[in-house]
């Protein structure tokens, strides 16, 4: 896909969504009791979701051609990667991978931080259909759209809220920013947080907003290939490593220079091995 095409798309995606607010009060039961909203963020995560789907099919009725309508796919499981899948229309035969994250301001310029889906499984055997819509090579691009916002975490949401009172339950939500970014520009060098084989991602906002993580002087290619030949320290064993390769990009670019010892070995692992793919969380 083009430079031209992708960036097309993402002003579509933006102008769709330039009118997002946070209105999203709670849960109401068939009493209409109302729960308010909780500051969880796998909750939140997965309400942001739920609310841009609607947006997101109006997103897709306007990148679609006469005769060439651009379909939605949404992930039909919480771990599959990526939770919307555009193809069709302008983009032709290509396929776009969108991942949904939101995390909250915690002060200084930094935000919570969010995994950028798994960098083994799918990721390493890019013919895998496990825990991805599509096969990771059918995808042109790989972007994150990142809400960022505040939360209050003092005001008291364990009351309970009748239909009539809504205007007084308590908003945890503001200030809800808007990030569009290729996943490659914003992620980091290390796996998220905890021993998941996940990807982490940055999370300064001001390198967010500009896509200036680690690797968005190295390139694309160069994020492919260190991710794909990222292992951890405890699956060594399973291929016969004596020791991580690097952990690090100084580390990469000196094993690519020493001639990418082992890189064989994690290529044909991860042929035949396709489900060492772990739920990534938003934490």
């Amino acid at each position: 896909m083009n430079e031209k095409t992708a960036e097309q798309i993402k002003q579509v995606i933006i102008s769709e969504l330039k009118s997002f607010r946070w209105d999203i009060l709670g849960i109401i039961d068939e009493k209409q009791n109302i729960f308010p909203m909780t500051s969880d963020t796998k909750v939140l995560s997965k309400v942001f979701e739920m609310k841009i789907t609607p947006d997101f099919r109006r997103i897709a009725s306007k990148l679609s051609v006469k005769g060439n309508p651009c379909t939605l796919v949404l992930a039909k499981e919480q771990n599959q990667y990526p939770d919307i899948t555009l193809s069709g229309g302008i983009l032709g035969d290509e396929k776009i991978a969108i991942d949904i994250k939101s995390a909250y301001r915690k002060g200084e310029g930094k935000f919570s931080g969010f995994t950028l889906g798994a960098f083994n499984g799918y990721f390493k055997n890019r013919n895998s259909t496990k825990n991805i819509a599509f096969p990771y090579k059918e995808y042109a691009r790989h972007w994150v759209l990142c809400f960022i916002y505040e939360r209050d975490r003092e005001t008291d949401v364990t009351a309970m809220f009748s239909l009539k009172d809504a205007k007084k339950i308590p908003k945890i939500i503001t200030d809800v920013e808007i990030i569009l970014q290729d996943k490659w520009k914003v992620a980091k060098t290390t796996p998220g947080s905890g021993n998941t084989a996940n990807i982490g991602g940055i999370d300064s906002l001001e390198k967010l907003k500009n896509g200036t993580g680690p690797f968005s002087s190295e390139g694309e290619d160069v994020f492919n290939d260190y991710w794909m030949h990222y292992i951890r320290k405890e699956d060594c064993n399973k291929m016969d490593l004596k020791e991580q390769p690097f952990t690090n990009l100084t580390k990469y670019k000196k094993w690519v220079e020493d001639g990418r010892q082992g890189d064989k070995l994690i290529e044909d692992y991860y042929k035949v091995h396709d489900n060492d793919t772990e739920s990534e969380s938003d934490e």
